[in-house]
């Protein structure tokens, strides 16, 4: 500790003196020696190392400090930028060298020089916080029994919080968060009963909360958010009728909140949210009266909100977001006038909105269910997903300072007042996935600086306005499915920021305006399923910005196709599907390289499909049912129609075998090519598609000799399947279940099919850009033939940078990851534990084999190398199946690791000292 606490004190120089050199052209290296000289004659006495430190040398060769040249100008000049005497038997003070004569001074090392920490028994103030300290804190720590403050906050100290800090009776402060302890809170820490503030936050801290804290009754401040603690909340925190804040959020408690909880009376914030809580809130929180801030957000609390929380008039934070609570919203919340922030989001409220919110005149922040128009202050307005019912227009009134109102998906009704448009400041206006009747009011005009609006999923009538046009820096307008009728308005070209314009799924007539040629910002256009008609201008050509989609689908546009479409060369996916278009597809369309999609099935179109990357890697569903196209189709990806002839229909008794997400059919097709199709289970629309389209998206981009080669792939109203290659013994699941089969696996080749795997994982995870994380690693994705494939990429996540890795939990039971039971973080360590798990899979049956088949049937022992192998692999195994992910090793490490022992396995290596035997016994 002492020694790591002298040289880091002073770790903050760089930052102070590591200057650009000319701003020191004064600075010499005689001024830099006369500092040093200064410095040693303030010392108690010369310590032998700094003999050599005299006025007649260059300090450059002196003990114990470090030059570097610098340019200054067109010459080179010496500077001290070290200084190290670890152990030299100093006795002084730092504060007297002159570190401003020192200004490229980078590195202070004088550890050692000071007697241990144990001696320090008359020190009362010990702050170390905001350094570099790392190790464990030491447990003579536990001596300076009149220590009243103890900080050590913002270090990387590690290793557990020693139990001797319970000595220290006479502290009153103890501050320790934000480092990585880890192990339990100590129990012993109920000892100091003279503690008014206690903080351990984020640190890595698990076990529970010890219910002895209960006796620390002077505490103001319990802090000890951010770590892992579990288990419930002790009732015994109710004895701290002193306790101000209490923070026990961001960790793993469960359990209900404790009625006791109740008792602390001078309670002003108690912060219990991202925790695993459970039950309801109890009706007796409603006698803390000082409480200002509550947060119980994202747990699992049930039931209603009491009515007692109404009696809290000093709070102006309630965030209950994300749980699980039902009922209405009683009518005594409204008693809380001084509430700023209210957030009840993702919960199953129902009911109207009540009429007691009127009272809210502080409201800054939602979500604010407010009924009345007497919310001024309105800054931000969130109420999305609370399926609250009430009139748009009756339960809103005018904010001239609003922001940002958010009230997507709900059971909000009636039609838009004309107050929507007299909020100048409104910048963003969600009212998406409602039942909002009416028609669009021409006053929303007048938000002038609105940049979004998103009327989607309501039930509005009537045309576009034009006065829409006004709305000069809207970047999104979105008004896709609702009953819109009448034209596309010209008038939609002078919007010059619009980025994002999705009209789709309305009853649109008319022809496409040449006026939105105009938009030149256009990244996303969708008008599909309406009743448009006409040609398409070839002023849409201008829209070169287009990249994300550009759908006409499901229309009855007709003429030819406009070859000016081919300045598009961003788009990613053209849909013109379902219309009337005639002729053939212009040449030059194949020079639009970022296509991926280029949908124009159920169309009249003719002549030869046009070559190019594009169309040789084409489905040839986007090309059907047109009047006459040609092209070598037979080079594409088979056909919807091929798949179920080849099949009959899918009929079970082609079935091979099941994935994580669909079944695996045997095709044989007309060329006598045998494939693999696997067509996925029919589950919810939106999640079935993200793993279709994962698959598509990752086993197009990989290249490795074991994982299973894609051929093709077909989206169709009815199927979604995927063409590859075809497997011949199929999955190694079936395999240990085929009692013949599994004998034919002999230990060798289990043991290269474990490297084989191990090599493909590494691939995905080190050498693909972004890395790609299986998630689905088991014996049933994993393939046989006369080598050994990975397949089954439907719930893969690549980890792209500018991207979450939040994920939804996937994979399959007894291979998932413990660390997915609480965290939604997916990191390639979820693979590594699958891999562990699939490792043990494929050696416990072998050591049953191997033992019985070998020992009963031919009455002799395994070969010491086979002992050594299977004992070796289970160790692999146990590494990667650590609790901890950061314990476990990378895949890299890991395919290394078995590359290495199979190529030396002849060798003795010290994975003998577990026998076969010893593993059978166990």
């Amino acid at each position: 500790m002492s020694k790591h606490l002298l040289m880091l004190l002073v770790s903050c120089l760089p930052c102070l003196f590591q200057l650009h050199a000319a701003q020191y052209g004064g600075i010499s290296l005689k001024s830099q020696q006369a500092a040093l000289l200064h410095w040693k004659s303030t010392l108690q006495s010369s310590p032998l190392q700094m003999s050599s430190w005299q006025h007649n040398t260059s300090p450059c060769n002196w003990t114990g400090i470090t030059c570097s040249a610098i340019r200054r100008g067109r010459r080179m000049h010496w500077v001290v930028t070290n200084i190290s005497l670890p152990n030299a038997d100093i006795h002084g003070q730092l504060g007297k060298l002159n570190f401003s004569a020192l200004p490229f001074l980078r590195f202070v090392d004088i550890s050692d020089n000071i007697a241990t920490i144990n001696s320090l028994s008359i020190l009362s103030y010990l702050d170390l916080s905001n350094n570099s300290l790392s190790g464990e804190i030491p447990s003579e720590i536990g001596n300076l029994q009149i220590l009243r403050e103890l900080t050590l906050t913002f270090n990387n100290l590690t290793g557990p919080i020693p139990t001797s800090l319970g000595n220290l009776t006479m502290l009153t402060d103890l501050a320790i968060h934000q480092n990585m302890l880890s192990r339990s809170v100590p129990k012993e820490l109920g000892r100091l009963v003279q503690l008014q503030e206690l903080s351990l936050s984020n640190n890595s801290s698990s076990s529970e909360i010890p219910s002895i804290l209960g006796n620390l009754t002077k505490l103001d401040y319990l802090g000890l958010y951010g770590n892992e603690l579990s288990g419930a909340i002790p009732s015994e925190l109710g004895k701290l009728v002193n306790l101000k804040i209490l923070y026990l959020n961001n960790n793993h408690l469960s359990g209900e909140i404790p009625a006791s909880l109740a008792n602390l009376t001078m309670l002003t914030t108690l912060y219990l949210y991202n925790n695993t809580i459970s039950g309801s809130i109890p009706l007796e929180l409603g006698n803390l009266l000082n409480l200002q801030d509550l947060g119980l957000s994202t747990n699992q609390i049930s039931r209603s909100i009491p009515a007692s929380l109404g009696n809290l008039t000093q709070l102006g934070i309630l965030s209950l977001f994300q749980n699980q609570i039902t009922n209405s919203i009683p009518l005594e919340i409204g008693n809380l006038v001084n509430l700023q922030s209210l957030w009840l989001a993702d919960n199953q409220i129902s009911g109207s909105i009540p009429t007691t919110f009127h009272h809210f005149k502080n409201i800054q922040y939602g979500p604010v269910p407010s009924s009345l128009r007497t919310c001024t202050s309105l800054v931000y307005l969130f109420l999305a997903g609370t399926q609250l019912t009430g009139d748009v227009s009756q339960h809103f009134g005018v904010y001239p300072q609003l922001k940002i109102a958010r009230l997507m998906s709900n059971r909000l009704s009636g039609e838009l007042s004309q107050n929507w448009g007299a909020c100048p400041s409104l910048v963003s206006l969600n009212l998406a996935n409602n039942m909002i009747t009416g028609k669009i009011p021409p006053s929303l005009s007048k938000l002038s600086k609105i940049g979004l609006l998103n009327l989607n999923n309501n039930l509005l009538t009537g045309e576009i306005p034009q006065e829409i046009s006004n709305m000069t820096w809207l970047y999104n307008l979105s008004l896709a499915s609702n009953h819109l009728s009448g034209p596309i308005p010209a008038e939609l070209g002078k919007m010059g920021n619009l980025a994002y314009l999705d009209i789709s799924r309305n009853k649109l007539n008319g022809s496409i305006p040449e006026e939105l040629g105009s938009c030149t910002k256009l990244q996303f256009l969708n008008i599909n399923n309406n009743n448009l008609s006409g040609n398409l201008p070839g002023a849409i050509g201008k829209l070169t910005s287009l990249q994300t989609m550009f759908d006409l689908s499901n229309n009855k546009l007709d003429g030819s196709l406009p070859e000016q479409l081919e300045r598009l060369q961003m788009l990613e996916i053209l849909n013109l599907s379902h219309n009337q278009f005639m002729g053939s597809i212009p040449d030059s369309f194949a020079s639009m390289i970022s296509l991926s999609v280029f949908d124009v099935s159920y169309n009249s179109l003719e002549g030869p499909i046009p070559e190019g990357r594009l169309f040789q890697n084409a489905s040839v569903h986007w090309f059907v049912h047109n009047k006459g196209l040609c092209g070598n189709l037979l080079s594409l990806p088979p056909s919807f129609e091929d798949m179920i002839r080849e099949t009959e229909n899918f009929d079970g008794n082609y079935v091979i075998g099941e994935g994580g997400y669909g079944k695996v059919y045997k095709a044989h097709l007309r060329d006598g090519q045998l494939v693999a199709v696997k067509k996925l289970h029919p589950t919810d629309e939106v999640t079935d598609e993200t793993r279709f389209q994962t698959e598509i998206e990752v086993l197009t981009e990989i290249r490795q000799r074991s994982i299973v080669k894609l051929y093709g792939f077909c989206s169709h109203s009815q199927y979604k399947f995927l063409v590859y290659d075809y497997i011949q013994q199929g999955s190694l699941h079936v395999t240990f279940k085929n009692e013949e089969l599994a004998k034919e696996l002999s230990w060798h080749k289990r043991a290269t099919l474990v490297n084989d795997v191990a090599q493909a994982i590494s691939y995905l995870h080190h050498d693909c850009s972004p890395p790609i994380i299986h998630r689905d690693i088991t014996s049933n994705n994993i393939l046989l033939d006369t080598t050994f494939y990975v397949s089954d990429f439907g719930t893969a996540r690549i980890l792209k940078p500018d991207s979450s890795n939040w994920s939804a939990l996937a994979g399959t039971y007894g291979y998932i990851a413990p660390e997915l039971s609480y965290t939604s973080v997916v990191t390639e360590k979820c693979d590594v534990y699958s891999f562990g798990v699939l490792v043990l899979e494929v050696v416990m049956g072998s050591i049953q084999e191997i033992y019985c088949n070998i020992l009963l049937h031919q009455g002799s022992t395994p070969t010491t190398t086979e002992e050594k192998s299977i004992t070796f692999l289970i160790r692999v195994a146990f590494s990667c199946l650590k609790a901890s992910p950061q314990m476990r090793p990378a895949m890299e490490e890991v395919y290394k690791t078995l590359a290495h022992y199979q190529s030396s396995s002849s060798q003795s290596t010290h994975h003998s000292a577990l026998t076969l035997d010893e593993l059978w016994d166990a």
